[in-house]
């Protein structure tokens, strides 16, 4: 059982353990992104590591994990974030860790997201508007992580499937396994593959807190293999025109180089061709390939814009259905 904190505790033994915490997170690291927001089991594993590492000051009667997080919260220096967990049986906590006071209590839904998977990465919706690229407001927040790298060859329709069913073929939620809701929208976690999840980085924002997020060039892509997770048609289309303006277009090219899958570089061509839009100079050489190559037309051959939707016309050039 947890030792309970008696008024006899000392003093100096809780500055010690203060002082360690604060050196602790002060700064975001590769482990835990995001040094303000904190998921229950993350904030505790921190407190039991800073009381192992201290042990020789503080003694054996200091208390352990969950009496340290309850002195904490009694003190102020942490405070709990409200969410609603996915099922009852489900425990889903977070707290923000404030040391001045000076930080603001309202908590992004990006910090939720990377608190609750400090090793996973932010997409989809959720980094549609980080980006600006949506006028709308998030329906749902997404954050994956990496799976192992299947040793199967990949085929066609591998990225179209990706992540929505089980080993025994049960079909998954499309949007992912549900983690919890914050302030009436839902958060969604799912496992990606490494060969379509090729451009990532690390954005800064604020001194304690750090995104790992899809770039912006990845989560155009993205909308092009997981529609529904990415919020639609309306979505995309909007995501597009925007992006297309904005977007590192060497930075895409390379994305897609690295995916090295065919059927996605049809579908932005077609996506091109319905806006309007020339294929971006470092693109289109390999598009052009790819077009020169297309097979003759056939019901087999035709792709979708986006997976599980169908369309009623046909980019013949691309062989793809579109709106």
């Amino acid at each position: 059982m947890n030792k309970t904190i008696s008024p006899s505790a000392s003093i100096d033994r809780w500055e010690i353990f203060f002082k360690a915490l604060i050196r602790k997170v002060a700064q975001p690291t590769t482990e835990w992104p995001t040094v303000r927001c904190w998921s229950k089991s993350g904030l505790i594993t921190v407190l039991v590591e800073i009381r192992n590492q201290e042990k020789d000051h503080l003694l054996t009667t200091f208390p352990h994990g969950e009496a340290i997080l309850e002195h904490l919260q009694k003190t102020g220096l942490v405070s709990r974030v409200e969410v609603e967990a996915a099922s009852p049986s489900a425990s889903t906590d977070f707290y923000l860790l404030d040391f001045d006071g000076t930080s603001p209590r309202e908590v992004d839904p990006l910090e939720l997201l990377q608190a609750f998977k400090p090793e996973g990465i932010i997409c989809y919706f959720s980094a549609l508007s980080y980006y600006g690229l949506t006028t709308q407001i998030a329906s749902q927040h997404h954050i994956a992580t990496l799976s192992k790298p299947s040793s199967t060859p990949a085929t066609r329709n591998d990225s179209d499937q990706e992540e929505t069913s089980t080993a025994g073929g049960v079909k998954r939620n499309p949007l992912g396994q549900k983690a919890f809701t914050f302030q009436e929208v839902p958060f969604f976690w799912t496992r990606r593959t490494p060969s379509k999840l090729v451009g990532i980085q690390t954005r800064e924002k604020a001194p304690r807190t750090r995104f790992r997020i899809t770039t912006l060039e990845q989560t155009l892509l993205d909308t092009l293999h997981r529609p529904f997770p990415c919020g639609g048609l309306s979505v995309i289309l909007e995501a597009w025109e925007k992006g297309s303006r904005t977007m590192d277009e060497q930075r895409l090219a390379e994305h897609l180089a690295a995916m090295a899958h065919t059927d996605t570089y049809r579908r932005v061509g077609a996506l091109l061709d319905l806006m309007g839009t020339p294929a971006p100079s470092p693109l289109k050489t390999r598009l052009d390939e790819i077009k020169n190559g297309m097979p003759r037309p056939s019901p087999e051959s035709r792709i979708p814009l986006l997976p599980g939707i169908d369309f009623p016309s046909t980019n013949e050039t691309w062989q793809v259905g579109v709106p």
